[in-house]
């Protein structure tokens, strides 16, 4: 505020009345007013602050607090976007420890669905079969009432392809064989492949390398294998955050169900944490899933808020939002809960995820 003269009587700096001299006041707090000399202002800045709009001036004091003020708005961001990446990092975490509650299937007739699966396709690319023209054939050349066999699921999948879930292996076998006989001219016919669980190993302080860390694994807790690769140490790394290393181990179905049972396995002179390790491959760029970063085609989307304005470790934003499920209720035109972050281990996509890398592993101990 600048006026030649002021209704206010006296300067709130020296007490003398204006006695239409020119006068400033204060934008701030105190709203007072001042002689220019005692603000240590000419008629030249008076001027600029008056004609200029949007200009404000501030007494010393009310500028000390505002610049307090901004310091202190400052200090709230920047811990803001710390708690964020807190959080984000937190969550990390309970997803580790969420693997150990969903580990293996605790039903072993439940598991032998996943293994008990044909993939069926077309013979050669010159055979020009669509997925649709393989499910018409299959079901055209084979009765499973005459071959008393349940069929949980046949399904269509990716490259023209055909799945077939089964009820037991040997009811498999037996509709493959059927396959292969009526059908073998066209059609090629696989068991679906199933891979061996991976159990994470954390904490290790010992300086070993993978077949040291192996041979102590073993000795120290006492595991027997009935092949020497029955367990395989697949990975051994240390990261920049920690002083101890983690280790990857694939295991055989028996192996696995030894060491899980233990909930920790002894290493040296420590008791390491074990979880089961699902390799759920999710882009750090787009929040998706499938792909890596460096593939990635998508928009840079922030995993916290799902904002394409800003990086994931700068959000300051006070609501989540999940990229993942907002896509999946606009594509198929669901109702999940999108009010989460990318990261959260309740959240339904990434459950999906999970729950596939679950039925794709191999849980049943053959004897």
């Amino acid at each position: 505020m600048a006026a030649e003269t002021s209704e206010i009587e006296k300067c709130s700096k020296c007490l003398i009345e204006f006695n239409g001299d020119k006068a400033i006041g204060c934008e701030g707090k105190c709203k007072r007013w001042f002689h220019l000399k005692c603000c240590e202002l000419n008629n030249k800045d008076f001027n600029f602050i008056k004609n200029c709009k949007g200009v404000k001036w501030f007494c010393q004091i009310c500028y000390g607090e505002s610049e307090v003020m901004g310091n202190i708005l400052k200090a709230l961001e920047l811990l803001n976007q710390k708690v964020n990446t807190l959080e984000c990092n937190q969550e990390k975490i309970l997803q580790e420890k969420y693997r150990v509650e969903s580990s293996a299937p605790k039903n072993e007739e439940k598991s032998k669905g996943s293994k008990c699966a044909l993939i069926v396709e077309a013979k050669s690319t010159e055979i020009n079969k669509s997925s649709d023209d393989i499910k018409r054939a299959i079901k055209d050349a084979i009765k499973p009432e005459d071959l008393k066999i349940g069929v949980k699921n046949m399904k269509k999948i990716s490259n023209d392809r055909v799945a077939i879930t089964c009820n037991k292996k040997s009811e498999m076998n037996e509709l493959k064989q059927q396959v292969e006989t009526k059908l073998g001219e066209i059609c090629k016919v696989t068991e679906a492949k199933t891979r061996n669980p991976t159990i994470k190993v954390v904490g290790i302080n010992e300086n070993l390398n993978r077949e040291q860390l192996k041979e102590v694994i073993l000795k120290q807790n006492e595991i027997k294998l009935t092949h020497a690769d029955d367990l395989t140490v697949i990975a051994l790394y240390k990261t920049k955050k920690h002083k101890w290393s983690t280790a990857l181990l694939e295991t055989k179905p028996y192996v696995f169900k030894q060491i899980i049972q233990m909930e920790k396995l002894k290493i040296g002179w420590s008791m390491c944490s074990i979880y089961e390790h699902f390799n759920i491959l999710r882009c750090h760029k787009c929040g998706g899933y499938n792909h890596k970063s460096v593939d990635c085609k998508n928009k840079e989307v922030c995993g916290i808020c799902s904002s394409e304005n800003h990086k994931t470790n700068v959000c300051n934003m006070n609501k989540s939002r999940c990229i993942n499920c907002s896509t999946v209720n606009k594509k198929y035109n669901l109702n999940l809960n999108e009010e989460h972050t990318v990261f959260n281990i309740k959240c339904e996509v990434y459950l999906k995820k999970l729950e596939q890398c679950r039925r794709r592993t191999e849980y049943v101990i053959n004897e």
